[in-house]
């Protein structure tokens, strides 16, 4: 199976950095559990990983 990625737009910049957390430790957890590879920059997440486990970030967004 080929790697994906999908771009989320985060409505505000308070909620970006809510979800990402102190250090990005929030952003760290939902990477590791579920296999995906997590980059926020500004607004944007970036989320790149097999097909499944894009659609999980997805479906929490």
């Amino acid at each position: 199976m080929s790697d994906v990625s999908q771009t989320l737009q985060l409505p505000s910049l308070e909620s970006a950095i809510a979800l990402s957390g102190s250090k990005e430790v929030n952003l760290a957890f939902f990477s590791r559990h579920t296999g995906t590879q997590v980059v926020l920059r500004g607004q944007s997440l970036d989320i790149r990983g097999q097909e499944k486990a894009v659609k999980r970030w997805v479906v929490v967004h």
